[in-house]
């Protein structure tokens, strides 16, 4: 799939540089960094604020984020460098809340002295670097103030925002006691793993959907009692490879409960055997305003226990109402986006956040908390707009009537039936299994065994499944690379 270069001139300066200079440094497409460095700092500002609709109520600023790119493109690379500022955060608050220990700045990579020569020749590299009015902002003082914040509203509870534990249970029961918004993490994948347990799935889907949703969350706690997670906030980012997120899309549960619809999805251009030694260094600069930045976003707070709410200006207002009517025409039936229509719905719902976050990013370095007193203004929501339209053919992709686990096999044709089953059931699809696991599994689902067996003689026969002998056994395993290529034509 080809698709238009991704508008990065539509972040802020210091994001934007950052994201060019990792694109440069890691050879990779400017989208993956991009995409991601929109989630990191979403998950810096999600439960700080909330964006008022046009039509009413409001949304928190947390994004799901889903980056799809093969093993080799150099995904953890970029990830990493990314989420650096906030895992040094949590880093230096897990160090700091030892007994006698003060959080101090961690050791950080790049930040041992460059030459001043080499520093010049490597931003000559960047011409698109720009000074901007962000404040110096105090590593410790940072970690200080998140710190104290949390034990004011939280006394006792260690501040652990950062994690990449795919447990449902742990997640929600961390969203209860953190002040900001949980960050879940897991560069290569896990995003369909929070399910948990079968049995528990739809709760946890529930779960999961509030916290995008910024609901109130009942939590049972087994020794506290239960508790009601007000504003819960669950910022995720993954990027895991093809093959994982085609068996997510083929989950029955994962795309009728609304989970799927909720990320932002992007498929960034390869660039394997393209590649050129030496590798760039991202100059010092541009790290140390990136870091800046993102330590600013995490030290913003409202005023005593009030969630401060962002406004958009007319003009902001007005962009919002006319994306919203350039969109709904397509979402009839039979128009261009009918059969992601789902997507789309929150696709607009996301619109709005990525603009809360592009404010909020614009103007944390230089206005501080002052940032929350000032609207949404109409270029920065047709920034957001902008990023949404590009990513569009995208969701067509990963969400349209078109892509198939596997050619030709929907579960109206013969062995669908079974597929689904094996695509429901962890066990099944992650290793070997027999005939007889399908049909325990099928929860009575065919009426004879014998209909387990033509299913996947079927699947055998497409090339869906592979089979082997062990004894009198038949095992059968997913081949989860014939998975059929999503339809390029209208890319």
């Amino acid at each position: 799939m080809r698709t238009m270069p991704f508008p990065v001139d539509a972040l802020p300066s210091w994001q934007r540089d950052m994201v060019r200079a990792v694109a440069r440094s890691t050879q990779t497409d400017e989208a993956m960094a991009a995409m991601l460095s929109l989630g990191f700092a979403s998950a810096a500002i999600a439960r700080k604020a909330v964006l008022e609709r046009p039509s009413g109520g409001v949304d928190p600023l947390n994004l799901w984020v889903l980056v799809i790119a093969p093993s080799g493109e150099n995904k953890s690379a970029v990830f990493n460098a990314l989420v650096e500022p906030i895992e040094a955060v949590q880093t230096a608050m897990e160090a700091s809340q030892q007994p006698g220990t003060d959080a101090t700045h961690p050791d950080l990579p790049d930040r041992q002295p460059r030459p001043a020569l080499l520093r010049i020749l490597e931003d000559d590299l960047f011409e698109d670097a720009q000074e901007d009015p962000a404040r110096e902002v105090n590593f410790s003082e940072v970690v200080a103030g998140l710190r104290a914040e949390q034990e004011r509203r939280y006394p006792g509870v260690p501040l652990n925002f950062v994690t990449r534990d795919i447990t449902p249970e742990s997640v929600v029961q961390m969203m209860g006691d953190q002040w900001l918004g949980i960050l879940q993490t897991a560069p290569e994948a896990g995003f369909a793993s929070l399910l948990g347990s079968s049995s528990r799935a739809t709760g946890h889907l529930a779960n999961l959907n509030l916290a995008w949703d910024g609901g109130n969350l009942r939590v049972r706690r087994v020794s506290r009692g239960s508790t009601t997670i007000h504003r819960a906030s669950l910022t995720m980012v993954f990027s895991p490879q093809p093959d994982a997120f085609r068996l997510a899309t083929a989950n029955k549960l994962l795309r009728e409960t609304g989970y799927l619809s909720r990320f932002l999805v992007c498929f960034p251009e390869p660039r394997r055997g393209t590649r050129r030694a030496p590798f760039e260094r991202i100059p010092e600069s541009i790290l140390d305003r990136y870091r800046r930045n993102m330590w600013a976003m995490l030290a913003l707070r409202g005023e005593d226990d009030t969630t401060p709410t962002l406004t958009l200006t007319g003009s902001a207002m007005a962009a919002s109402h006319a994306f919203f009517n350039e969109i709904e025409p397509q979402l009839a039936s039979g128009g261009e986006l009918a059969e992601v229509s789902d997507w789309v719905e929150k696709l607009r719902l996301n619109a709005l956040r990525i603009a809360g976050v592009l404010h909020v990013a614009q103007h944390a370095g230089s206005l501080g908390n002052s940032t929350f007193d000032q609207a949404v203004s109409g270029e920065t929501m047709q920034a957001a707009i902008e990023i949404c339209r590009w990513l569009i053919p995208h969701g067509r992709r990963a969400f349209g009537s078109l892509v198939t686990v596997s050619p030709g096999v929907t579960p109206g044709t013969e062995g669908g039936a079974v597929l689904e089953v094996i695509l429901n059931r962890d066990y099944l699809r992650l290793g070997e299994f027999s005939a007889r696991d399908v049909h325990r599994a099928s929860q009575a689902q065919f009426e004879q065994a014998e209909d387990v067996a033509t299913g996947l003689a079927a699947l055998v026969e497409r090339g869906v499944l592979a089979q082997r002998r062990e004894g009198r056994r038949t095992l059968y395993r997913l081949n989860v690379g014939l998975d059929a290529e999503p339809n390029d034509s209208d890319s």
